[in-house]
């Protein structure tokens, strides 16, 4: 009797260490090399136009990063806990993306922080590259502090007053 209760708490601790293990696993593999950042405008035209589209969603920006931002993006993009297995609407309308490597390896990941979904798609021939993921509450944090370092808002300009000496 002690043998099978000794059993039954090894397979409950082994279930549980994979469950710990598979909700902080990396999504995907990203490529090495540079990382660029994109705006969007989340209103997806009805063709592409070209140089200033990325994949039919116009470019609102585009920009690379330097070493530290692209660390930043690649630990948000690989942390599982920045994901949920459910959630969110279906609307997508990427405001933000990156592409991570060069070449035929590259990936684009496109990120709505309305539905919280993100699409991973190979840069070689736009297919996916895994299916599209939502985002978990701690997800949302996490890009949408990326979106407003990368992509600050227009500083408004205020008027001031000087005061006499």
């Amino acid at each position: 009797m002690k043998r099978k209760g000794l059993i039954l708490g090894i397979v409950l601790l082994v279930g549980l260490a994979v469950y710990v293990w598979w909700d902080r696993r990396s999504p995907y593999d990203f490529p090495a090399g540079p990382v660029l950042a994109y705006k969007l405008d989340g209103r997806r035209t009805e063709s592409a136009s070209g140089k200033s589209d990325l994949y039919a969603w116009p470019v609102l920006l585009k920009r690379g990063v330097d070493d530290g931002m692209a660390s930043k993006i690649r630990t948000a993009l690989r942390n599982g806990s920045n994901y949920a297995w459910m959630g969110g609407y279906k609307c997508f309308n990427p405001g933000m993306a990156f592409r991570l490597g060069e070449g035929d390896r590259a990936v684009d990941v496109l990120i709505c922080l309305e539905c919280r979904r993100v699409y991973f798609l190979r840069v070689s021939d736009g297919e996916h590259a895994r299916e599209p993921l939502c985002i978990s509450d701690a997800g949302l944090d996490a890009f949408g502090s990326l979106y407003d370092a990368l992509f600050p808002k227009s500083p408004t300009t205020s008027t001031t007053t000087k005061s006499s000496p």
